[in-house]
């Protein structure tokens, strides 16, 4: 499957000049967020980064950012993408989207998912969806 959606941070976001490595946007594997992570009783979501699309150099610096912002070190952010071939990467920072083709026939998909399953999706069907 062929990956066309990036997103931008937004201006205000707390890691200087990370965007500056990143002129096409971050690239993400959907459209929208599919993870999740608990801090307390927040529900944090998580944009899935396709690290296929990037380089040594943009994995690196993104896990040290991610590292930070969950107060973790940059090895156990690296040894994540090694096991999971994945960055997650906090919504709250997240200012905007870009998505070619594939990524609004992946919005179509999740509102045809949303519309038979409603609000009450189990797991199964969930996660049945997210690696379709």
């Amino acid at each position: 499957m062929h990956h066309d959606s990036w997103v931008y941070l937004n201006p205000n976001n707390p890691f200087g000049d990370l965007a500056q490595h990143f002129p096409q946007g971050i690239p993400v594997r959907d459209p929208f967020p599919l993870g999740y992570s608990w801090c307390g009783d927040e529900i944090i979501p998580l944009w899935a980064i396709d690290v296929t699309r990037l380089n040594n150099f943009q994995i690196k610096l993104l896990a040290k950012t991610i590292a930070k912002d969950c107060q973790t070190n940059t090895k156990n952010i690296l040894a994540k993408v090694f096991i999971n071939g994945v960055l997650n990467f906090p919504h709250k920072y997240i200012g905007r989207l870009r998505c070619g083709f594939e990524g609004l026939q992946r919005i179509e998909e999740l509102k045809i998912f949303r519309q038979y399953y409603g609000e009450n999706v189990g797991e199964t069907e969930f996660s049945l969806f997210v690696r379709s």
